[in-house]
């Protein structure tokens, strides 16, 4: 049977509730609601040959919101209401349903291509330190304790905005990659042990299976809306937040290539890993020339080159032993809060949570161009590179 797409979908129902009312001279009327606990969606693939394929999985759970309770009569008798755990379907704000799952405003494009730093960051090849790094932080030493120096002897560098941004700078390029880098050299024989490990599950066990988380990215948005039921009900107002939640990570199954001998002793093999996590290769010397490049970080945000030339790193030849899977799960809670009625009804209010998963099959690496996302930390680069290039 060839592999052909499918959908499935199911809802599970909670209690029942009922809206009895009356407007003056009209005949009562009388709603139902069956209130849906959660909903899940599931398009995929199936039938032979059985590879891996693209997934998109939705689970909507709404057990967090309130049921609408009350009772409510006019002062001339003619019209009435009562709610008892009703849930209606007539809430809507302006965007739509008040805690439907809304599809915009995702953290991370699950349509980016990722698949260069998914590479990169599992193959067997990779440098875990960077000589460049520490080439460059013993060349900067000097300087950044010029500029304590400085600072201590007078504490004008720190006064304004120039100064501040000067000395957030040179933190952030300079003593904060310094203790990475330390902190790097510290791990080493860790780093050693683990490349041999993966080593050993390349060679004897017919390949090697790694994840590694990509990203993870969060944003938070609050309005205010009104949120018009009809009657009896009337007019809600209150808060709406948004809070959505983006990560992504990738999984890449690699082998040796054909032709490709184990290694003839444990000491060879050692020696290897301690040459591959200390970048002795040649992509190893990419790494290290492209990150004491000045600018090259900002270069980053747009490309992945860097990525890239690191996941064809071949000093121990491997090749992809099937696609690159990447798996993005979006978290969102809507949450609708601060509610008022008309009459006295409520409360109506309470969370929503909706998660989507998705899958993406890359059949090879891809060097791209993109629009850089920017973080907070990105933004405040920005910002400090931006008034210390002001004129005083």
């Amino acid at each position: 049977m060839a592999r052909v797409g499918r959908t499935r979908e199911r809802t599970f129902t909670g209690s029942s509730g009922q809206l009895d009312y009356k407007f003056q001279t009209n005949l009562p009327v009388t709603e139902f609601s069956n209130h849906a606990l959660s909903q899940d969606r599931c398009v995929d693939s199936k039938g032979s040959p059985v590879v891996d394929s693209d997934l998109s999985v939705r689970h909507s759970d709404y057990s967090g919101v309130a049921p609408i309770d009350g009772k409510y009569t006019s002062d001339d008798g003619m019209s009435f209401a009562v709610a008892s755990n009703y849930h209606p379907p007539r809430i809507r704000a302006p965007s739509g349903d008040i805690i439907a799952a809304r599809t915009t405003g995702w953290p991370i494009n699950p349509n980016l291509n990722v698949s260069a730093t998914i590479a990169a960051r599992t193959n067997p090849n990779r440098p875990s330190i960077v000589a460049g790094h520490l080439i460059q932080d013993l060349v900067d030493i000097p300087k950044m304790l010029k500029q304590i120096g400085d600072l201590l002897r007078s504490g004008r560098s720190a006064i304004g905005a120039h100064g501040v941004a000067n000395n957030a700078l040179a933190a952030k390029f300079g003593w904060i990659p310094l203790f990475q880098d330390i902190t790097l050299l510290l791990r080493e024989q860790e780093f050693i042990d683990k490349r041999n490990d993966e080593l050993n599950r390349l060679f004897s066990k017919g390949g090697l299976r790694r994840r590694v988380n990509v990203m993870k990215l969060t944003n938070h948005v609050s309005t205010s809306e009104i949120v018009s039921s009809g009657y009896p009900l009337g007019v809600t107002t209150g808060r709406a937040d948004t809070i959505n939640t983006s990560t992504q990570w990738g999984v890449c199954r690699w082998k040796p290539a054909a032709g490709t001998p184990a290694f003839n002793t444990v000491r060879e093999q050692i020696k290897m890993a301690q040459r591959l996590v200390n970048g002795a290769t040649a992509s190893g010397t990419f790494a290290s020339t492209w990150d004491v490049i000045p600018w090259t970080w900002l270069l980053g945000w747009f490309t992945n080159t860097r990525d890239y030339v690191l996941a064809h790193g071949n000093t121990v030849p491997v090749v992809l032993s099937g696609p690159i899977n990447m798996m993005l799960m979006n978290e969102q809670t809507r949450s609708f809060h601060g509610a008022t009625y008309d009459h006295g009804f409520g409360p109506g209010i309470g969370d929503a949570t909706h998660r989507w998963k998705t899958r993406k099959i890359y059949s090879n690496v891809a060097h791209t161009a993109r629009l850089p996302y920017l973080t907070g930390d990105r933004l405040s680069t920005l910002s400090l590179l931006a008034v210390q290039r002001l004129r005083r």
